[in-house]
């Protein structure tokens, strides 16, 4: 960029500090995700007796699933850092590489918390609540956390960026005030990192020089998605995947399908891209779980199947139901619903259909009892078990 050009862009971006640029507005309707495993639940209704034809409370029931194809907003914080980062020279879509970056792609921004370089226990720095104004901060905050490459735009050319607006602090220096870049490949691997920079405390421009690693797939724009889990049907932990368009909150959910009660997989500020997280299934009992992404801008769910079928570790699982004093027990299982399997490394296995269970009853001092029958949608199905001490 020649003197008077940069001279003009910095005069831009000190003047647009003054106004700071307004929030983003949300959409009135937002985008969805596919949302599949619609489909209705069998009624299962019967009564466990042991040889003699006594009743036997307190049984554990399970179910076993097989398938078939198919601070105050009006007050302003000092702002003791200013800084304007740039790249100096064009970086390209891999190491060594002729094709240069296009306009658009996202260089995260990561905070070196623990003043020991790059790592992988850095994450973004807090990111202040209404960016990029940060009206009230609050204090050991930033106004944003990515940046987009912005080369072509700036006219000083494709595979560079300035950062615009400026990295702006809230109320106070983070401790450490230490930052630097990330650009990702498309399998989400670290593809550029940059130095590792400590703004001072006033308005400066860095120059940023960046180290390549090889990975695969250029860097990708970022789009809403939400990842089949994997993998389906799961044991003990699934993992989750989903993309941002945008910096946002995005909070992940776990509940049985149709439950109520959720649990909390993940829920922060993060950035645009995939972000993984996992699903510890614990002692949750086998059957469906809806995987829920939510943001201020999509919405997305699918289903996960919990699917234990050694015996052993089902004695450890929370039960689908009990039988009551007269030995009798109602439970539901999912029919008629489909699944998309994933292998362990999230390899596509093709939709099935959930079309078959088998009922397990167990209880401490019986020989466990099972039976296997096809189930259909909506039907009530009437069912005796017979349990044997040991």
């Amino acid at each position: 960029m020649n003197t008077i050009a940069r001279t003009t862009f910095l005069i831009s971006i000190i003047a647009a500090l003054a106004a700071m640029l307004s929030s983003c507005k949300k959409e009135d309707n937002p985008p969805t995700g596919p949302n599949n495993g619609d489909g209705e639940i069998a009624h299962i209704a019967g009564t466990v007796r042991d040889a003699s034809g006594n009743p036997v409370p307190n049984v554990s029931l399970h179910v076993v699933y097989e398938w078939s194809s198919a601070p105050d907003k009006n007050e302003r914080l000092d702002q003791p850092s200013i800084t304007i980062f740039h790249t100096t020279e064009p970086l390209m879509t891999e190491c060594g590489g002729s094709e240069p970056i296009p306009d658009g792609i996202m260089a995260r921004l990561f905070w070196d918390h623990n003043s020991n370089g790059p790592d992988d226990s850095d994450e973004p720095p807090p990111l202040c609540d209404e960016p990029p104004r940060c009206d009230g901060g609050p204090i050991y905050t930033v106004n944003w956390i990515e940046t987009p490459f912005n080369g072509e735009e700036i006219m000083v050319g494709r595979g560079q960026f300035y950062t615009d607006p400026a990295l702006v602090t809230q109320g106070d220096l983070l401790i450490p005030n230490r930052f630097y870049f990330r650009v990702y490949c498309a399998d989400g691997n670290v593809l550029y990192t940059s130095n590792v920079v400590n703004p001072v405390s006033s308005v400066s421009e860095v120059e940023l020089t960046f180290t390549c690693t090889p990975c695969e797939g250029a860097p990708l724009f970022p789009s809403w998605n939400l990842e089949q889990s994997f993998p389906n049907p799961a044991i003990d932990t699934a993992y989750v995947r989903f993309g941002l368009q945008q910096t946002g909150y995005a909070l992940v959910t776990l509940r049985p399908a149709g439950g109520r009660d959720a649990d909390t997989l993940f829920y922060k500020r993060t950035h645009s891209g995939m972000t993984r997280t996992d699903a510890i299934l614990g002692n949750k009992a086998n059957g469906l779980y809806e995987v829920r992404l939510n943001t201020d801008l999509y919405q997305a769910h699918h289903t996960l199947l919990r699917n234990v079928r050694d015996f052993d570790r089902l004695r450890t699982l929370s039960a689908a139901a009990l039988s009551t004093t007269d030995g009798s027990f109602t439970l539901e299982a999912s029919a008629g619903v489909s699944i998309d399997r994933r292998g362990t490394n999230g390899d596509n296995q093709g939709s099935v259909f959930l079309s078959r269970v088998k009922v397990v009853a167990m209880k401490t001092g019986y020989q466990a009892a099972d039976t296997t029958f096809d189930v259909t949608a909506g039907e009530t199905y009437n069912l005796n078990l017979s349990l044997r001490t040991e």
